[in-house]
């Protein structure tokens, strides 16, 4: 519950073995994070925040966007052919 979006990567650990390394500094956000969604066909990752907020992220290209509308936190993302679902504890649906 610290606020803070983090990246991992796996990589060779000593004696075969296989580690998690942190893989750039940590995002800071204003909310906790509930949800996420990785979308592979457009690299964006999509955070569900406990404040009703969606933020997304892409790193190829790099961009970011915030999707204001829930007023409670988000419960699920989907992401197909293109568009955001989302539901919230608010009991609303988004498109």
């Amino acid at each position: 519950r610290d606020q803070k979006l983090m990246g991992w990567r796996g990589v060779a650990g000593p004696n075969g073995s296989f580690e998690f390394v942190q893989d750039g500094a940590p995002i800071s956000l204003p909310a906790n994070v509930v949800t996420l969604c990785y979308d592979p066909a457009t690299k964006w990752l999509l955070c569900g925040l406990w404040s009703g907020d969606i933020h997304a992220y892409c790193r190829d290209p790099v961009q970011e966007d915030c999707l204001v509308g829930h007023k409670r936190s988000v419960q699920s993302i989907v992401m197909h052919a293109g568009v955001v679902v989302s539901g919230s504890n608010d009991t609303t649906v988004r498109l």
